[in-house]
């Protein structure tokens, strides 16, 4: 495959622009002394910042504000840090690299999805944060600060039921009248007492047998499901009783405190108590101007059939052979730099670049077989190892049929397919088509079907009704290992052949 261009300075007024790939306006961000330079279509991924554009468009391109580092929308209330934190995660590719995020930038993305309405990413920021246990206190700051309700009562209980006491610091963080309400919680569940004796060999306290006051420790006794209150059932259940043989104790105190506690907590949280918020962000990066990372560089227009691509430099970057012809364009300052390549249609370089924009973020993208297909042709023909490896291992995940196989093996260069396919086209019951013929060659058709007469010609001594097309496990076994055998032979013919026509 060639990969050819040629340089357009021309204005294109006849060129239509795609829709998905030409780069959508940019927006300069100062927070605090930062700037943070995001194409304006992923900042319309949240509400908050896409009605601000549709409601002040005209506003902001009268101003010129946000689209040049002299007069950028400046974001108050947030931290430098949370915003790096932000774009760390939705700027992360799905198919490249999945984003090390720490528990304070998980925060950071917490509160700016919450603030700014992505209800996708704020539940992801709410999973993610559950897997790295939070303290109680953190629990009950983060929960106030970015409306997690579900974690408002696990970490009050948490703290009421504790041994240790509540101090004078964590009540500064809770608030005076939540701090009040859990410390009259703890004092209710601290003097629940228990007339029970305690067990001799434990020293567990266990309450007294409603019915003949016995504190002894219970003792387990295995009955017939139809004889207990659990319902029927064929297996046998152990229920605790106590020593007289009473019906089942009531709960330890540990148990009763636990419950009581639950009552209370939800009385507190009913009566609208919260905890304080967690304070603002106090993390600072250090960096002045542009941020090195999060500040969108230079782009290439380049033109693929009658359409304009619009796409970041860095990006194009990783395909060495663009690389290669960009860096070997020199322009007059001021002329528009626009290629127009050739080797690549505009349906398949758009599958490609779905891929590499797919957001992490997002979750899982659709992409499907053909997608996956274009992006394997569009990285061999402009050289993309990493890519074209990925679009390899998704193609076998999604089992192509053999001739799909074979023929991209053939275009893309993948020669493991090759031996697989062929082998596959020997083995299946089907009789190979003039169809499939016409795409395979004379030759080879003619030597595929030489290696499944003899296959089938052999018949197997293991299975009598060979003679009807019925074939047991071990001959299939044996058959297949025969063909891909016969297969290998052919190819290692072809590539001899291949090389002495060469020298």
């Amino acid at each position: 495959m060639a990969c050819d261009w040629e340089l357009v300075t021309d204005e294109l007024t006849d060129k239509q622009q795609h829709s998905t790939y030409f780069s959508s306006p940019h927006i300069v961000l100062k927070v605090e002394e930062t700037l943070f330079r995001i194409q304006q279509s992923l900042l319309c991924k949240f509400d908050t910042f896409r009605d601000m554009f549709q409601d002040a468009t005209a506003h902001l391109k009268d101003n010129n504000e946000g689209f040049t580092d002299d007069n950028p929308i400046t974001l108050n209330g947030i931290a430098a840090f949370e915003m790096e934190s932000l774009l760390h995660v939705i700027q992360a590719r799905y198919f490249i690299e999945a984003p090390s995020v720490s528990l304070d930038q998980w925060k950071a993305v917490l509160h700016l999805s919450t603030m700014w309405e992505h209800e996708n990413l704020r539940q992801l920021s709410i999973s993610k944060i559950d897997s790295l246990k939070l303290s109680p206190l953190e629990s009950l700051g983060l929960a106030t600060k970015c409306r997690v309700e579900k974690w408002i009562k696990p970490a009050s209980m948490e703290l009421c039921l504790r041994p240790l006491s509540l101090s004078f610091e964590e009540g500064e963080r809770l608030g005076f009248q939540f701090f009040a309400g859990l410390c009259k919680i703890r004092e209710c569940c601290v003097s629940m007492q228990s007339p029970a004796a305690k067990c001799q060999l434990c020293g567990r306290i266990y309450a007294s047998c409603s019915t003949c006051g016995s504190g002894r420790p219970p003792e387990e006794e295995r009955v017939k499901p139809d004889h207990t209150p659990f319902g029927s059932g064929s297996k046998m259940k152990s229920i605790r009783r106590c020593c007289n043989g009473c019906k089942e104790i009531p709960p330890s105190l540990e148990e009763k405190r636990e419950q009581e506690a639950s009552k209370l907590v939800d009385s507190l949280l009913a009566e609208g108590e919260r905890p304080l918020p967690e304070k603002p962000c106090t993390k600072k990066l250090g960096i002045t101007g542009h941020h090195p990372t999060f500040y969108e560089g230079d782009y290439i227009t380049y033109q693929l059939e009658q359409t304009l691509f619009r796409v970041r430099k860095v990006d194009l970057w990783h395909f060495q052979r663009l690389r290669d012809i960009f860096d070997s364009v020199v322009l007059s300052e001021g002329t528009p730099l626009v290629i127009k390549l050739s080797g690549v249609t505009e349906l398949e370089m758009a599958s490609t670049l779905d891929i590499l924009e797919a957001r992490w973020f997002d979750g899982t993208p659709s992409i499907n077989l053909e997608n996956w297909k274009a992006a394997l042709q569009v990285a061999t023909l402009w050289d993309y190892p990493a890519l074209r490896q990925l679009a390899i291992e998704q193609i076998e995940k999604l089992k192509p049929t053999p001739m799909e196989s074979i023929l991209l093996a053939r275009k893309c260069n993948v020669p493991q397919w090759l031996n697989t396919g062929y082998t596959a086209l020997c083995i299946r019951s089907e009789p190979m088509t003039v169809e499939e013929g016409v795409l395979l060659g004379f030759g080879l058709f003619a030597d595929l079907f030489r290696i499944r007469e003899t296959r089938k010609a052999t018949p197997c001594k293991n299975c009598c009704n060979w003679s009807i097309n019925i074939t047991c496990g071990t001959c299939h076994a044996a058959a297949q290992a025969t063909a891909a055998e016969a297969v290998k032979r052919l190819l290692s013919k072809d590539t001899e052949s291949t090389a002495s026509s060469s020298n």
